[in-house]
């Protein structure tokens, strides 16, 4: 039974918009080969990642 409930809501999650699903304080970032070679390896300093969050709010 439960296991059916779970199906029909991931199903419903599947046919929400989108924009129903946005959520403003979430902000994914891709990190490829070229950025850490450019960058460096995690974990950054603290005020590396400050500059970037605030370069992503503009």
């Amino acid at each position: 039974m439960l296991e059916r409930l779970d199906r029909l809501t991931y199903d419903l999650l599947l046919q929400a918009p989108l924009t129903a699903l946005r959520d403003d304080r979430v902000l994914m970032v891709g990190v490829d080969d070229k950025c850490i070679a450019r960058v460096g390896q995690w974990p950054h300093l603290k005020g590396f990642l400050g500059r970037t969050t605030s370069y992503t709010k503009r």
